[in-house]
């Protein structure tokens, strides 16, 4: 391919990704094809901009204290719905562990918190409410800090370490514990 060809082919790819960038936009802004390497990255700064400002100006409520009316957050299926600061976070959603298969007896129910290790030690101290205890599966990977207070403060819950295998069920309830770096 000649060098003309791949610099026009070049900037049709731009030119396309340009306009799918404009077609996100509520209100699409005037394009031209970019007849240089500099108009096709400022025309991609000013698109991602306007994308920006838009989304900022649909969402400018949605701060950690939800106020002034603002619609409930969501991504994907999940519904998200709070007051101050996120400290009395709803999420709604399906049950990320609702599928068939040899293990869905482990799983009966899912619990969604948020707000960091505040939520995380509010969990673990109502958990800790149960007067039998419980085993508390963590995969390999868990947040290091999640860990240590299972370990030092869980009483009667009890720490149990999946590295890859799932322990035989046992008697006490078991809870599959999950956080934001337990690996996929």
């Amino acid at each position: 391919m000649h060098l003309d060809e791949a610099f026009a082919c070049y900037l049709e790819r731009k030119c396309q990704e340009i306009l799918l960038m404009n077609d996100c936009l509520a209100a699409p802004l005037r394009v031209k094809p970019p007849r240089s390497v500099a108009e096709a990255i400022e025309q991609k700064f000013v698109l991602a901009a306007a994308l920006k400002a838009e989304h900022a100006l649909h969402d400018w409520a949605l701060t950690e204290t939800r106020w002034a009316g603002a619609q409930d957050a969501g991504s994907g299926p999940f519904e998200f719905s709070y007051g101050y600061q996120r400290a009395d976070l709803h999420i709604r959603g399906p049950d990320i562990y609702a599928f068939g298969g040899p293990r869905r007896e482990l799983f009966q129910r899912t619990i969604y918190t948020c707000s960091g290790m505040s939520a995380i030690s509010a969990l673990e101290m109502a958990l800790k409410q149960m007067k039998a205890g419980a085993d508390v599966l963590v995969p390999a990977g868990g947040y290091g800090e999640t860990i240590e207070i299972i370990e030092n403060h869980g009483a009667p819950l009890r720490l149990v370490r999946c590295d890859g295998e799932w322990p035989a069920q046992g008697s006490p309830p078991r809870i599959l514990w999950l956080d934001s770096s337990a690996p996929r």
